[in-house]
Protein backbone atom coordinates (compact mmCIF):
# COMPACT_ATOMS: atom_id res chain seq x y z
CA UNK A 1 0.00 0.00 0.00
CA UNK A 2 2.52 2.24 1.07
CA UNK A 3 4.72 1.36 -2.22
CA UNK A 4 2.03 1.98 -4.34
CA UNK A 5 1.39 5.64 -2.79
CA UNK A 6 4.92 6.57 -3.25
CA UNK A 7 3.82 5.69 -7.34
CA UNK A 8 0.74 7.83 -7.07
CA UNK A 9 2.76 10.89 -5.59
CA UNK A 10 5.48 10.73 -8.35
CA UNK A 11 2.92 10.32 -10.58
CA UNK A 12 0.94 13.10 -10.08
CA UNK A 13 3.97 15.47 -10.24
CA UNK A 14 5.33 14.01 -13.71
CA UNK A 15 1.49 14.77 -14.68
CA UNK A 16 1.87 18.53 -12.99
CA UNK A 17 5.00 18.34 -15.48
CA UNK A 18 3.31 17.25 -18.25
CA UNK A 19 0.30 19.26 -17.87
CA UNK A 20 2.86 22.11 -17.64
CA UNK A 21 4.76 21.33 -20.97
CA UNK A 22 1.56 20.48 -22.96
CA UNK A 23 -1.42 22.18 -21.71
CA UNK A 24 -3.96 22.07 -19.17
CA UNK A 25 -5.82 20.46 -16.95
CA UNK A 26 -8.47 18.62 -18.76
CA UNK A 27 -6.35 17.56 -22.12
CA UNK A 28 -6.09 13.57 -21.74
CA UNK A 29 -2.49 12.63 -20.31
CA UNK A 30 -0.22 9.53 -19.89
CA UNK A 31 2.15 9.04 -17.30
CA UNK A 32 4.68 6.15 -17.01
CA UNK A 33 6.05 5.06 -13.71
CA UNK A 34 9.61 4.42 -15.61
CA UNK A 35 11.11 4.62 -19.13
CA UNK A 36 13.19 1.60 -19.74
CA UNK A 37 11.33 -1.85 -18.97
CA UNK A 38 13.01 -5.20 -19.92
CA UNK A 39 11.46 -7.60 -22.82
CA UNK A 40 8.21 -9.03 -21.57
CA UNK A 41 8.23 -7.13 -18.36
CA UNK A 42 4.88 -5.36 -17.35
CA UNK A 43 5.03 -1.25 -17.14
CA UNK A 44 1.86 0.26 -15.23
CA UNK A 45 0.68 3.66 -17.17
CA UNK A 46 -1.38 6.44 -15.45
CA UNK A 47 -4.43 8.09 -17.33
CA UNK A 48 -6.13 11.25 -16.89
CA UNK A 49 -9.18 12.78 -18.18
CA UNK A 50 -9.68 9.76 -20.53
CA UNK A 51 -13.01 9.85 -22.93
CA UNK A 52 -15.56 7.22 -23.25
CA UNK A 53 -14.19 4.13 -25.38
CA UNK A 54 -10.47 5.64 -25.21
CA UNK A 55 -7.75 3.09 -25.36
CA UNK A 56 -3.85 2.79 -25.09
CA UNK A 57 -1.87 1.89 -27.86
CA UNK A 58 1.70 0.82 -27.81
CA UNK A 59 3.63 1.61 -31.15
CA UNK A 60 7.12 1.37 -32.52
CA UNK A 61 9.11 4.21 -33.69
CA UNK A 62 7.47 4.60 -37.64
CA UNK A 63 4.44 2.16 -36.64
CA UNK A 64 0.71 3.97 -35.97
CA UNK A 65 -1.85 3.21 -33.85
CA UNK A 66 -3.42 0.60 -36.86
CA UNK A 67 0.08 -1.17 -36.44
CA UNK A 68 0.11 -0.62 -32.77
CA UNK A 69 1.87 -4.25 -31.31
CA UNK A 70 -0.21 -3.76 -28.65
CA UNK A 71 -3.70 -2.17 -27.60
CA UNK A 72 -5.59 -2.16 -24.44
CA UNK A 73 -9.16 -0.05 -23.20
CA UNK A 74 -9.71 1.89 -20.53
CA UNK A 75 -12.39 3.51 -18.84
CA UNK A 76 -13.05 7.31 -18.60
CA UNK A 77 -11.46 9.52 -16.33
CA UNK A 78 -8.41 8.34 -14.37
CA UNK A 79 -6.69 5.75 -13.33
CA UNK A 80 -3.83 2.72 -14.17
CA UNK A 81 -3.18 0.46 -16.62
CA UNK A 82 -0.84 -2.64 -17.06
CA UNK A 83 0.90 -3.63 -20.20
CA UNK A 84 2.89 -6.29 -21.08
CA UNK A 85 4.67 -5.41 -24.60
CA UNK A 86 5.17 -8.96 -26.42
CA UNK A 87 8.50 -10.43 -26.64
CA UNK A 88 8.10 -10.93 -30.13
CA UNK A 89 7.61 -7.12 -30.69
CA UNK A 90 11.29 -6.55 -29.94
CA UNK A 91 13.19 -4.36 -28.86
CA UNK A 92 12.80 -0.70 -29.34
CA UNK A 93 11.80 2.85 -28.64
CA UNK A 94 7.95 2.23 -27.88
CA UNK A 95 5.90 5.87 -27.60
CA UNK A 96 2.36 5.03 -25.85
CA UNK A 97 -0.83 7.28 -26.87
CA UNK A 98 -4.14 7.68 -25.52
CA UNK A 99 -6.81 7.33 -28.53
CA UNK A 100 -9.99 7.04 -29.86
CA UNK A 101 -10.45 5.24 -33.15
CA UNK A 102 -7.97 6.71 -35.35
CA UNK A 103 -7.88 9.90 -33.08
CA UNK A 104 -4.47 10.81 -31.29
CA UNK A 105 -6.11 12.45 -27.78
CA UNK A 106 -2.29 12.41 -25.69
CA UNK A 107 1.42 13.64 -26.30
CA UNK A 108 3.00 10.27 -26.81
CA UNK A 109 5.07 9.04 -23.88
CA UNK A 110 8.46 7.06 -24.71
CA UNK A 111 9.23 3.47 -23.07
CA UNK A 112 12.83 1.61 -24.00
CA UNK A 113 12.34 -2.13 -24.14
CA UNK A 114 16.11 -3.17 -23.39
CA UNK A 115 17.91 -6.26 -21.58
CA UNK A 116 21.02 -3.60 -21.04
CA UNK A 117 21.38 -4.45 -17.34
CA UNK A 118 24.30 -1.31 -16.65
CA UNK A 119 23.01 2.56 -16.70
CA UNK A 120 24.05 4.39 -19.61
CA UNK A 121 26.62 7.13 -19.40
CA UNK A 122 27.80 9.49 -21.63
CA UNK A 123 31.30 12.08 -20.76
CA UNK A 124 33.64 14.54 -22.66
CA UNK A 125 37.19 14.79 -22.22
CA UNK A 126 36.75 18.76 -22.28
CA UNK A 127 33.89 20.97 -21.24
CA UNK A 128 35.47 23.87 -23.49
CA UNK A 129 37.17 23.80 -27.01
CA UNK A 130 38.32 25.90 -29.80
CA UNK A 131 35.97 26.45 -32.69
CA UNK A 132 36.39 23.24 -34.53
CA UNK A 133 38.35 21.57 -32.22
CA UNK A 134 37.26 17.63 -32.00
CA UNK A 135 35.02 16.83 -29.30
CA UNK A 136 35.50 13.13 -27.83
CA UNK A 137 32.58 11.86 -26.20
CA UNK A 138 32.80 8.16 -24.46
CA UNK A 139 29.46 6.43 -23.60
CA UNK A 140 28.60 3.46 -22.10
CA UNK A 141 26.08 1.02 -22.06
CA UNK A 142 24.32 1.93 -24.88
CA UNK A 143 21.58 0.42 -26.46
CA UNK A 144 22.98 0.92 -29.85
CA UNK A 145 19.70 -0.33 -31.46
CA UNK A 146 19.32 0.89 -35.11
CA UNK A 147 19.05 4.77 -36.11
CA UNK A 148 20.32 5.12 -32.27
CA UNK A 149 23.08 8.64 -32.58
CA UNK A 150 24.63 10.90 -30.53
CA UNK A 151 23.89 14.39 -31.20
CA UNK A 152 24.97 18.15 -30.50
CA UNK A 153 22.44 20.88 -30.37
CA UNK A 154 22.82 24.86 -29.33
CA UNK A 155 21.49 25.18 -25.71
CA UNK A 156 18.70 27.07 -27.06
CA UNK A 157 17.55 24.67 -29.07
CA UNK A 158 14.63 22.09 -27.03
CA UNK A 159 14.46 18.50 -28.35
CA UNK A 160 11.65 17.66 -29.88
CA UNK A 161 11.00 14.39 -31.70
CA UNK A 162 12.07 14.15 -35.53
CA UNK A 163 8.70 14.11 -36.86
CA UNK A 164 7.66 17.96 -35.11
CA UNK A 165 7.52 20.59 -37.22
CA UNK A 166 9.69 22.31 -34.94
CA UNK A 167 12.22 20.04 -35.84
CA UNK A 168 15.99 21.12 -37.15
CA UNK A 169 18.95 19.13 -37.91
CA UNK A 170 21.86 19.22 -35.16
CA UNK A 171 25.35 20.75 -35.03
CA UNK A 172 26.34 17.23 -35.43
CA UNK A 173 25.46 13.86 -35.21
CA UNK A 174 27.44 10.38 -34.98
CA UNK A 175 25.93 6.94 -35.58
CA UNK A 176 25.82 4.69 -32.55
CA UNK A 177 26.45 0.82 -33.66
CA UNK A 178 28.12 -0.47 -30.52
CA UNK A 179 27.00 -0.47 -26.32
CA UNK A 180 30.48 0.94 -25.60
CA UNK A 181 32.71 3.42 -27.55
CA UNK A 182 33.85 6.96 -28.33
CA UNK A 183 32.46 9.04 -31.27
CA UNK A 184 34.07 12.81 -32.03
CA UNK A 185 31.72 15.81 -32.79
CA UNK A 186 32.91 19.21 -34.08
CA UNK A 187 31.10 22.38 -35.33
CA UNK A 188 32.83 25.43 -36.49
CA UNK A 189 29.75 27.48 -34.57
CA UNK A 190 30.63 29.14 -31.26
CA UNK A 191 27.92 28.49 -28.61
CA UNK A 192 26.90 26.56 -25.27
CA UNK A 193 25.70 22.80 -26.45
CA UNK A 194 23.87 20.13 -25.27
CA UNK A 195 24.92 16.77 -26.05
CA UNK A 196 22.32 13.81 -26.39
CA UNK A 197 21.56 10.18 -27.30
CA UNK A 198 18.74 9.92 -29.35
CA UNK A 199 16.54 6.71 -29.44
CA UNK A 200 16.10 4.53 -33.26
CA UNK A 201 15.84 7.99 -35.49
CA UNK A 202 13.37 9.58 -33.42
CA UNK A 203 15.29 12.35 -31.65
CA UNK A 204 13.84 11.40 -28.55
CA UNK A 205 15.98 11.17 -25.42
CA UNK A 206 15.99 9.43 -22.44
CA UNK A 207 18.79 9.50 -21.19
CA UNK A 208 20.97 12.51 -19.24
CA UNK A 209 22.04 14.85 -21.28
CA UNK A 210 26.06 16.59 -21.29
CA UNK A 211 26.83 20.13 -22.07
CA UNK A 212 30.09 21.63 -23.67
CA UNK A 213 31.29 25.12 -25.11
CA UNK A 214 32.73 25.43 -28.68
CA UNK A 215 34.65 28.84 -29.17
CA UNK A 216 33.73 32.23 -27.48
CA UNK A 217 35.44 30.16 -24.04
CA UNK A 218 35.98 31.82 -20.79
CA UNK A 219 39.51 33.80 -20.64
CA UNK A 220 41.71 34.89 -18.02
CA UNK A 221 44.29 36.99 -17.55
CA UNK A 222 47.15 38.17 -15.20
CA UNK A 223 48.84 41.51 -15.72
CA UNK A 224 51.97 39.43 -15.16
CA UNK A 225 52.61 35.68 -13.78
CA UNK A 226 54.96 36.42 -10.72
CA UNK A 227 53.85 37.83 -7.55
CA UNK A 228 55.40 38.06 -4.72
CA UNK A 229 53.39 36.94 -1.08
CA UNK A 230 52.64 40.49 0.02
CA UNK A 231 51.04 41.98 -3.62
CA UNK A 232 47.01 41.81 -4.17
CA UNK A 233 46.51 39.49 -7.69
CA UNK A 234 44.11 40.88 -9.92
CA UNK A 235 42.21 38.98 -12.38
CA UNK A 236 40.43 40.02 -15.46
CA UNK A 237 37.91 37.52 -16.88
CA UNK A 238 35.51 37.22 -19.59
CA UNK A 239 33.04 34.73 -21.41
CA UNK A 240 31.14 34.00 -19.14
CA UNK A 241 27.39 33.30 -18.91
CA UNK A 242 25.78 36.19 -17.26
CA UNK A 243 22.42 34.04 -16.48
CA UNK A 244 24.95 30.82 -15.01
CA UNK A 245 27.61 32.57 -13.82
CA UNK A 246 30.82 29.92 -12.98
CA UNK A 247 33.74 30.17 -10.33
CA UNK A 248 37.36 30.44 -10.80
CA UNK A 249 39.97 28.22 -8.49
CA UNK A 250 43.51 28.82 -8.08
CA UNK A 251 45.45 25.18 -7.52
CA UNK A 252 48.59 23.51 -7.32
CA UNK A 253 50.27 23.40 -10.64
CA UNK A 254 50.22 19.92 -10.23
CA UNK A 255 46.56 18.72 -9.16
CA UNK A 256 43.89 17.03 -10.21
CA UNK A 257 40.73 19.24 -11.01
CA UNK A 258 38.69 16.64 -10.60
CA UNK A 259 39.48 16.11 -7.21
CA UNK A 260 41.88 18.53 -5.16
CA UNK A 261 40.49 21.39 -2.89
CA UNK A 262 41.58 24.51 -4.38
CA UNK A 263 43.57 26.53 -2.58
CA UNK A 264 41.54 29.66 -3.46
CA UNK A 265 37.91 30.67 -4.84
CA UNK A 266 35.87 33.51 -6.34
CA UNK A 267 32.53 32.60 -7.56
CA UNK A 268 31.29 34.79 -10.70
CA UNK A 269 27.90 35.93 -10.86
CA UNK A 270 25.62 38.56 -13.01
CA UNK A 271 28.32 39.49 -15.08
CA UNK A 272 29.97 37.93 -18.23
CA UNK A 273 33.54 40.11 -17.90
CA UNK A 274 34.91 42.00 -14.82
CA UNK A 275 38.44 41.85 -12.50
CA UNK A 276 38.33 40.04 -9.11
CA UNK A 277 41.18 40.27 -6.75
CA UNK A 278 43.34 37.11 -4.67
CA UNK A 279 44.16 39.42 -1.52
CA UNK A 280 47.63 40.10 -0.52
CA UNK A 281 49.57 37.08 1.47
CA UNK A 282 46.50 34.82 0.29
CA UNK A 283 48.85 32.28 -0.91
CA UNK A 284 52.00 31.17 -0.02
CA UNK A 285 55.26 30.40 -2.21
CA UNK A 286 54.50 28.52 -5.08
CA UNK A 287 53.17 27.30 -8.78
CA UNK A 288 50.28 27.47 -9.33
CA UNK A 289 47.20 27.21 -12.06
CA UNK A 290 44.12 29.15 -12.39
CA UNK A 291 41.01 28.03 -13.61
CA UNK A 292 37.52 28.78 -14.36
CA UNK A 293 34.80 26.35 -14.39
CA UNK A 294 30.93 26.36 -14.46
CA UNK A 295 28.49 27.18 -11.63
CA UNK A 296 28.49 24.44 -9.43
CA UNK A 297 30.27 21.88 -10.92
CA UNK A 298 34.23 20.76 -11.99
CA UNK A 299 33.09 21.61 -15.28
CA UNK A 300 36.20 23.08 -16.84
CA UNK A 301 35.41 26.57 -18.90
CA UNK A 302 39.03 27.48 -19.45
CA UNK A 303 40.67 25.80 -22.72
CA UNK A 304 44.30 27.46 -22.13
CA UNK A 305 45.88 27.09 -18.27
CA UNK A 306 47.06 30.27 -16.29
CA UNK A 307 49.54 29.86 -14.26
CA UNK A 308 50.40 31.48 -11.37
CA UNK A 309 54.36 31.80 -9.08
CA UNK A 310 54.18 33.25 -5.96
CA UNK A 311 57.50 33.84 -4.31
CA UNK A 312 59.53 35.37 -1.56
CA UNK A 313 62.57 37.67 -3.06
CA UNK A 314 62.78 41.68 -3.67
CA UNK A 315 59.84 43.33 -1.44
CA UNK A 316 58.89 39.57 0.36
CA UNK A 317 58.57 40.18 3.77
CA UNK A 318 60.15 37.76 6.56
CA UNK A 319 58.10 35.95 8.87
CA UNK A 320 59.78 35.32 12.54
CA UNK A 321 58.86 31.87 13.75
CA UNK A 322 60.03 29.29 16.11
CA UNK A 323 63.36 29.01 14.55
CA UNK A 324 64.22 32.90 13.38
CA UNK A 325 62.96 36.41 14.71
CA UNK A 326 63.19 38.79 11.66
CA UNK A 327 63.17 42.66 12.93
CA UNK A 328 62.25 45.83 10.91
CA UNK A 329 61.33 49.32 11.38
CA UNK A 330 58.17 50.20 10.30
CA UNK A 331 58.14 53.83 8.17
CA UNK A 332 55.96 56.48 6.96
CA UNK A 333 56.63 56.79 3.06
CA UNK A 334 55.60 60.02 3.50
CA UNK A 335 57.96 61.67 6.48
CA UNK A 336 60.06 58.91 7.59
CA UNK A 337 58.65 58.80 11.15
CA UNK A 338 58.61 55.05 12.70
CA UNK A 339 56.27 53.30 14.83
CA UNK A 340 57.19 53.21 18.01
CA UNK A 341 56.37 51.85 21.76
CA UNK A 342 58.74 54.24 23.36
CA UNK A 343 56.76 57.05 23.87
CA UNK A 344 54.70 54.96 26.88
CA UNK A 345 57.32 52.53 27.79
CA UNK A 346 56.44 52.84 31.26
CA UNK A 347 52.65 52.88 31.24
CA UNK A 348 50.92 49.81 32.66
CA UNK A 349 47.75 50.06 30.57
CA UNK A 350 46.73 47.07 28.38
CA UNK A 351 46.18 48.98 25.36
CA UNK A 352 48.06 52.51 24.39
CA UNK A 353 47.45 54.92 21.33
CA UNK A 354 50.18 53.79 18.62
CA UNK A 355 52.85 56.54 18.07
CA UNK A 356 54.89 57.97 15.34
CA UNK A 357 58.14 58.85 16.49
CA UNK A 358 61.82 60.24 15.32
CA UNK A 359 64.08 57.09 14.71
CA UNK A 360 66.27 56.12 17.50
CA UNK A 361 68.22 53.55 15.91
CA UNK A 362 70.10 52.05 18.92
CA UNK A 363 66.07 51.27 20.55
CA UNK A 364 64.35 48.10 20.62
CA UNK A 365 61.07 50.12 20.59
CA UNK A 366 61.30 50.98 16.98
CA UNK A 367 61.98 47.11 16.18
CA UNK A 368 58.77 44.68 15.28
CA UNK A 369 58.71 41.29 14.01
CA UNK A 370 56.05 39.62 11.65
CA UNK A 371 54.59 36.86 12.56
CA UNK A 372 52.34 34.41 10.16
CA UNK A 373 49.08 33.61 11.69
CA UNK A 374 47.41 30.10 10.76
CA UNK A 375 44.09 32.07 8.87
CA UNK A 376 47.10 34.05 6.74
CA UNK A 377 47.20 37.66 8.33
CA UNK A 378 49.82 38.75 10.60
CA UNK A 379 51.03 39.86 13.79
CA UNK A 380 52.84 42.75 13.86
CA UNK A 381 54.46 42.33 17.47
CA UNK A 382 56.97 45.11 19.19
CA UNK A 383 60.58 43.65 20.43
CA UNK A 384 61.10 45.69 23.21
CA UNK A 385 57.44 45.15 24.67
CA UNK A 386 56.32 42.39 22.96
CA UNK A 387 53.07 44.18 22.92
CA UNK A 388 51.00 44.34 19.53
CA UNK A 389 49.29 46.32 17.13
CA UNK A 390 45.67 45.63 17.76
CA UNK A 391 43.44 45.25 14.99
CA UNK A 392 40.58 47.03 17.15
CA UNK A 393 41.08 50.75 16.31
CA UNK A 394 38.96 53.50 18.74
CA UNK A 395 37.15 56.17 17.45
CA UNK A 396 38.20 59.44 17.97
CA UNK A 397 37.30 63.26 16.60
CA UNK A 398 36.80 62.16 13.19
CA UNK A 399 38.91 59.56 12.83
CA UNK A 400 39.89 55.70 14.32
CA UNK A 401 43.27 55.70 15.83
CA UNK A 402 45.57 52.54 16.41
CA UNK A 403 46.47 51.01 19.79
CA UNK A 404 49.00 48.21 20.63
CA UNK A 405 48.56 45.82 23.57
CA UNK A 406 47.94 42.68 24.61
CA UNK A 407 45.60 40.87 22.34
CA UNK A 408 42.24 39.25 22.61
CA UNK A 409 40.05 36.99 20.54
CA UNK A 410 38.89 39.63 18.76
CA UNK A 411 42.17 40.56 17.41
CA UNK A 412 42.03 39.97 13.80
CA UNK A 413 45.57 40.22 12.55
CA UNK A 414 46.83 42.16 9.59
CA UNK A 415 47.54 42.01 5.89
CA UNK A 416 50.52 43.84 4.00
CA UNK A 417 49.93 44.56 0.29
CA UNK A 418 53.16 45.83 -1.73
CA UNK A 419 52.54 48.71 -3.54
CA UNK A 420 55.81 48.39 -5.61
CA UNK A 421 59.36 50.41 -4.68
CA UNK A 422 59.58 49.04 -1.28
CA UNK A 423 56.56 50.28 0.32
CA UNK A 424 53.49 48.27 1.64
CA UNK A 425 49.63 49.10 2.67
CA UNK A 426 48.65 47.44 5.93
CA UNK A 427 44.93 46.82 6.69
CA UNK A 428 42.92 44.93 9.28
CA UNK A 429 39.43 44.06 9.54
CA UNK A 430 38.09 45.05 12.62
CA UNK A 431 35.78 43.46 15.37
CA UNK A 432 32.94 45.75 13.65
CA UNK A 433 33.21 44.29 10.17
CA UNK A 434 35.18 47.35 8.93
CA UNK A 435 38.06 46.83 6.74
CA UNK A 436 40.82 50.21 7.76
CA UNK A 437 43.85 50.74 7.02
CA UNK A 438 46.66 52.44 8.94
CA UNK A 439 47.81 55.81 7.84
CA UNK A 440 50.09 58.47 8.80
CA UNK A 441 47.03 61.21 10.04
CA UNK A 442 48.06 64.55 12.27
CA UNK A 443 45.85 64.49 15.40
CA UNK A 444 42.70 66.59 14.75
CA UNK A 445 43.30 66.68 11.31
CA UNK A 446 40.84 66.08 8.09
CA UNK A 447 40.03 62.56 7.32
CA UNK A 448 41.49 61.42 4.36
CA UNK A 449 40.21 59.99 0.95
CA UNK A 450 41.79 56.19 0.93
CA UNK A 451 45.09 56.65 -1.24
CA UNK A 452 46.74 53.51 -1.71
CA UNK A 453 49.65 54.13 -4.24
CA UNK A 454 53.60 54.98 -2.94
CA UNK A 455 54.45 57.88 -0.80
CA UNK A 456 51.17 58.22 0.12
CA UNK A 457 49.90 58.74 4.48
CA UNK A 458 48.90 55.05 3.50
CA UNK A 459 52.19 53.43 2.54
CA UNK A 460 54.84 51.87 4.71
CA UNK A 461 58.47 51.20 4.40
CA UNK A 462 59.45 47.72 6.03
CA UNK A 463 63.45 48.40 7.07
CA UNK A 464 65.07 45.11 7.60
CA UNK A 465 67.10 45.55 10.30
CA UNK A 466 68.29 41.81 11.44
CA UNK A 467 67.26 37.85 11.65
CA UNK A 468 68.26 36.32 14.98
CA UNK A 469 68.56 32.45 14.96
CA UNK A 470 66.78 31.40 17.93
CA UNK A 471 66.16 27.02 17.54
CA UNK A 472 67.72 23.98 15.33
CA UNK A 473 65.56 24.91 12.27
CA UNK A 474 67.79 28.01 11.20
CA UNK A 475 68.10 31.06 8.90
CA UNK A 476 68.67 30.55 5.28
CA UNK A 477 70.95 33.40 3.92
CA UNK A 478 72.05 33.88 0.32
CA UNK A 479 74.72 31.24 0.54
CA UNK A 480 74.50 29.66 3.09
CA UNK A 481 71.99 28.15 6.68
CA UNK A 482 73.00 28.76 9.69
CA UNK A 483 71.57 26.50 12.52
CA UNK A 484 71.81 25.59 15.80
CA UNK A 485 72.58 22.28 17.17
CA UNK A 486 73.66 21.04 20.74
CA UNK A 487 74.74 24.57 21.51
CA UNK A 488 76.81 24.79 18.56
CA UNK A 489 76.58 27.22 15.53
CA UNK A 490 76.45 25.21 12.41
CA UNK A 491 76.87 27.19 9.11
CA UNK A 492 77.00 24.86 6.03
CA UNK A 493 77.50 26.94 2.39
CA UNK A 494 80.50 29.80 2.90
CA UNK A 495 82.76 28.68 5.60
CA UNK A 496 84.76 32.22 5.15
CA UNK A 497 83.39 33.56 8.46
CA UNK A 498 84.33 34.14 12.54
CA UNK A 499 82.22 33.62 15.37
CA UNK A 500 82.22 36.37 18.36
CA UNK A 501 80.07 36.86 21.55
CA UNK A 502 78.61 39.71 22.52
CA UNK A 503 81.49 41.45 24.37
CA UNK A 504 83.42 41.36 21.00
CA UNK A 505 84.98 37.91 21.78
CA UNK A 506 86.12 35.78 19.31
CA UNK A 507 85.04 31.74 19.58
CA UNK A 508 86.14 28.88 18.49
CA UNK A 509 83.86 27.55 15.01
CA UNK A 510 83.22 24.25 16.76
CA UNK A 511 83.35 24.89 20.13
CA UNK A 512 79.78 23.82 22.17
CA UNK A 513 79.23 27.37 23.39
CA UNK A 514 77.48 28.84 26.64
CA UNK A 515 74.15 30.74 26.22
CA UNK A 516 74.16 33.94 25.36
CA UNK A 517 74.27 36.43 22.13
CA UNK A 518 76.82 35.56 19.14
CA UNK A 519 77.44 36.98 16.16
CA UNK A 520 77.98 35.14 12.47
CA UNK A 521 80.64 37.38 10.81
CA UNK A 522 81.53 36.78 6.97
CA UNK A 523 84.55 38.10 5.14
CA UNK A 524 82.07 40.12 2.78
CA UNK A 525 80.29 42.10 5.62
CA UNK A 526 77.43 40.02 5.88
CA UNK A 527 76.93 39.01 9.55
CA UNK A 528 73.61 37.12 11.09
CA UNK A 529 72.94 37.16 15.03
CA UNK A 530 72.66 34.05 16.57
CA UNK A 531 70.94 33.32 20.52
CA UNK A 532 71.92 30.12 21.88
CA UNK A 533 69.71 29.19 24.65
Amino acid sequence: MNGRKKQLVFSLLALLLSISAYGSWNDPTLVLQKNKIKPGETLNVDFYNAPSNAGIAVCTPTGSIASAVLKTSISNGTGEATLTIPETAGKHLFNIVMYTGTTLLSEPVYVLVDNTESTFSMSTNEKAYTTGADITITYKNAPALKGDRIVMYPEKYKLVPSGSSEFVSPAASADITETDGTVILRTTTNSDYNIYYVHEGTYVSLFEKTSVVVGSTVKLSLSKTSFIEEEDIPITYTGFSKQKGGWIGVFSLVSNLKTSEPFYTIDIEGSSSGKVTIPASTLESGKYRIVAFSKGTRNVLTSETMRLTIYSGNGSLIYSDNATETYYRIISALDGKCMSTKAFANSNSAEKQLKLEDLDEESDYFLWKLVKREDGKTEIINKATGEFLLSTSEALSNFNYSKVGVPTENNNGHTFSYLGDDQYTIKGVEDDGVTRYLANITSGGDPLPLNLTANSEFAWKLNFVETVVTGINGVNTEKETVTIQDKKIIVTGDQNYTLWDANGKQHNKQAQLIPGIYLVKWTDGRNVKVIVK
